[in-house]
């Protein structure tokens, strides 16, 4: 039976996210600096692509999809947190069953919309098992 390339990439996008927090949090940088990110992260339909005219071509990405992680983003600060899903996101990876991984933070209505959206968060340090082997092995180059 072939995977569900939705629930994949939603996997995928939840690991990318956790990965980029271990790494961060287990990696000194030069002169001893250790960075923190954020992320939103938000599941559905975009337009991607080259936008512009032969001289000034940009890549882009447009929609409501997008709009929704890029608010969700900055929303950390003020939840305390280091990374934020929507409930859409985690509904197609998770197939309608919260992991209990993953914490509510409420609903939000971002800018932009009039529809609140839930949210959750987690920590990476609970989603070990679906880290890349290398992440979890340290073998990062």
């Amino acid at each position: 039976m072939p995977s569900n390339p939705t629930r994949t990439t939603q996997k995928t996008r939840s690991r990318t996210a956790l990965e980029i927090q271990h790494l961060c949090e287990t990696t000194t940088f030069c002169h001893g600096a250790r960075l923190k990110t954020r992320c939103g992260i938000n599941s559905g339909e975009i337009v991607v692509g080259a936008i512009g005219s032969e001289n000034r071509l940009t890549f882009t990405v447009h929609g409501d999809t997008v709009n929704i992680a890029a608010r969700l983003e900055p929303l950390n600060k003020q939840f305390g947190t280091y990374i934020l899903v929507s409930d859409t996101t985690l509904a197609h990876g998770t197939e309608g069953q919260t992991d209990a991984r993953w914490t509510q933070r409420g609903d939000v209505t971002v800018r932009g919309r009039s529809q609140p959206t839930a949210i959750f968060s987690t920590d990476y340090r609970n989603h070990r098992d679906i880290f890349s082997p290398q992440i979890a092995e340290g073998n990062i180059a």
